[in-house]
């Protein structure tokens, strides 16, 4: 049993390729394309990371169920994005 799940994929070739995608957070899997946008521009990349995160809330649309809340699965998600990010990118 899953509460939240995340896929993502990290590609560097000229620009940064970032895309990130959700389950049990809206009624069949999502894509929040906004944050590739995170990793347009200056920045660090745990400065990025942390504003890829903001995007998550915008992108999914979970439920209250009997596994868990609609805000916990919405602030694991962006603990989850951060953490694959991190590992994907080298940081952690």
């Amino acid at each position: 049993m899953a509460l939240v799940g995340v896929a993502a994929l990290v590609a560097n070739s000229k620009k940064w390729v970032v895309r990130v995608a959700f389950s049990s957070v809206a009624p069949t899997p999502v894509l929040v394309p906004d944050v590739q946008s995170a990793f347009e521009g200056p920045g660090t990349l745990e400065e990025k990371i942390e504003k890829a995160a903001t995007y998550i809330p915008g992108g999914i649309c979970p439920i209250t169920d009997v596994r868990c809340q609609a805000e916990y699965r919405t602030y694991i998600a962006g603990v989850l994005v951060k953490r694959v990010l991190r590992k994907l990118l080298g940081l952690s």
